[in-house]
């Protein structure tokens, strides 16, 4: 029988795979150098013109910061997002660690960047300069608003159409690089989102009818 690791170890890379490798190593070492062992925001800003495994020129102006910052709880945050109708497009990367996590942390903050990166290249391909045509999607901003709003419920964010496809890329390509099943990556985001049992499943369901689009393994 084969195993969950050789078969990851057999899976073709991804037509996003080297772009967000290269921007993920751009962006840790930028941070490592920077980082003084003390309180205060890493930062790293660069214009990208990069081309994928197909051919296919993304530009984007890319700024991640990375803010050093003590408390109580020991916070951790790992976010971005991007504004594709910019010209170029704009993305953004958002972390925050706690200093006395550092260096220990390096690594889940690596794992975790490679995650946001795939997420919100997977976004630069749905509207913009950079959109392909088989994965153009409508604008949700008033979806958006109204979950910010709390005038919908937090889960229909892990529905909208362009998260599901982002959400699923960003996850899976984590699951390749930690060698983790992908089903224990999702579940792992689930409870740092803190949705119940049944939002689970509903969002679960939902994602599963997008695996074969996405060219993308069941999720077991």
């Amino acid at each position: 029988m084969v195993t969950m690791i050789k078969l990851i170890d057999i899976l073709k890379e991804g037509a996003y795979d080297s772009m967000t490798r290269k921007i993920v190593t751009d962006i840790m070492r930028e941070w490592k150098d920077q980082y003084m062992d003390e309180q205060g925001d890493l930062e790293f800003e660069d214009d990208y013109e990069l081309t994928d495994a197909k051919g296919r020129l993304f530009e984007f102006n890319l700024r991640a910061v990375l803010r050093v910052k003590a408390t109580k709880s020991q916070r951790y945050i790992a976010d971005g997002g991007v504004d594709q109708l910019e010209d170029p497009p704009y993305m953004e990367v958002k972390f925050q660690v706690d200093p006395r996590n550092l260096p220990q942390m390096w690594e889940t903050i690596y794992f975790d960047l490679t995650d946001v990166v795939r997420h919100e290249l997977e976004h630069l391909t749905q509207q913009g300069i950079n959109v392909i045509p088989s994965k153009e999607m409508g604008d949700d901003e008033i979806m958006r608003n109204l979950i910010n709003m709390k005038l919908a419920p937090k889960a229909e964010y892990f529905k909208l159409e362009k998260e599901v496809d982002a959400m699923l890329q960003g996850m899976y390509l984590k699951a390749k690089k930690t060698r983790t099943p992908f089903k224990d990556v999702i579940n792992d985001y689930f409870n740092k989102v803190k949705l119940n049992k049944q939002d689970r499943q509903d969002i679960l369901d939902l994602w599963s009818t997008r695996l074969r689009a996405l060219n993308l393994p069941p999720i077991q």
